[in-house]
């Protein structure tokens, strides 16, 4: 017998065969109907069920994750170290030569404390031995200091007034030997000077008295004495002097006698004097050559010590550039031997 489910599937396909039939016009076997019905399987459906199916939601769209990043390989990484050291391996750019500072500018007074510490220089004051304590001794500096004991045991004024009467009775011998010994310790000190101005070029000598006389203008109240010199070119005696020479020659040098000898000077006319002026002109050209010949001297030593101050400091200069190099040598062995 045929279940209920079975009878509702033949039923379906007898209402279907019909429809076939009507619609077509056209005659089917039966049996086709049959054999084709065999095989489907039949099964029921419910109401809910295909209610539950029918009414189903839409799926929920699913969510896209975001892409991830691409992470970098170790090649990568082990390139842009690479990189990296290579950058920091690159050699220093060479510094820039440093901007000289310009020099400060010297207001008036220091300009003048310079110059005058220059023409010092120049003037060998340093240099020039100085009279001893003995250089200026007289017959009665030389009695007090042999005469006075240490220490004093009275007063100084008594003492001096005992030692000024004592002198006056001293024997001509005994003044004849301290009158020596003064002149003594004055020739020591004039041999000792002399000494001093030989060993000096004859062109240090005129330069210095140069500075010396452009000091006594610059500072009136110090005095600054020449340096006497037999090789200096003495300047020749010209015009009035040669006359005034002339005319003292064999008279005592009294006030009176050269104001009258001036006074004539004066009255003698414009030939006459020429005459004299004449008279002394190759002297004083000879005296003008010789200066000459001791300024170009002076100039060119002057030009010498300028050059060899910078050939020092460029060789001081070398050297230490030298001395660098080799430092900076001798780290790089060292850093390469470490290595």
């Amino acid at each position: 017998m045929l279940t209920s489910v079975g009878r509702a599937a033949a039923r379906r396909v007898v209402a279907v065969n019909r429809l076939a039939l009507t619609t077509n016009g056209v005659a089917i076997p039966r049996a086709t109907f049959v054999a084709r019905a065999i095989p489907i399987r039949s099964f029921s459906v419910s109401q809910r069920t295909r209610q539950a199916t029918a009414t189903d939601s839409p799926a929920k769209p699913k969510k896209t994750t975001k892409a991830k990043k691409p992470t970098k390989s170790k090649a990568t990484k082990a390139k842009t170290s690479k990189a990296k050291k290579t950058v920091s391996k690159k050699k220093a750019s060479p510094k820039k030569p440093a901007v000289k500072k310009p020099k400060k500018e010297l207001t008036p007074e220091e300009a003048e404390k310079k110059k005058i510490k220059e023409l010092k220089a120049l003037a060998l004051l340093k240099e020039e031995p100085r009279p001893g304590p003995n250089a200026g001794q007289t017959e009665w500096t030389i009695f007090v200091g042999e005469n006075t004991p240490t220490p004093l045991q009275r007063s100084l004024a008594e003492h001096v007034k005992d030692l000024s009467a004592r002198f006056k009775d001293i024997s001509s011998s005994e003044k004849q030997r301290l009158a020596s010994q003064a002149e003594a310790n004055r020739q020591a000190y004039q041999n000792k000077r002399q000494s001093w101005l030989a060993s000096l070029d004859v062109a240090d000598v005129y330069s210095a008295n140069l500075a010396r006389s452009r000091l006594r203008r610059a500072l009136p109240k110090k005095q600054f004495s020449k340096l006497e010199d037999d090789r200096l070119p003495k300047k020749p005696v010209e015009g009035m002097n040669l006359y005034v020479q002339e005319r003292m020659r064999g008279q005592s040098g009294s006030t009176a006698i050269f104001s009258e000898v001036v006074q004539e000077w004066k009255n003698m006319d414009a030939a006459q004097q020429q005459s004299y002026k004449v008279a002394s002109e190759p002297a004083l050209a000879a005296w003008r050559q010789a200066v000459e010949q001791l300024s170009n001297a002076v100039a060119e030593k002057k030009k010498a010590k300028k050059d060899a101050a910078k050939a020092e400091a460029a060789a001081a200069k070398a050297a230490q550039i030298q001395a660098r190099e080799e430092r900076k040598a001798a780290r790089a062995a060292q850093k390469a031997a470490s290595a």
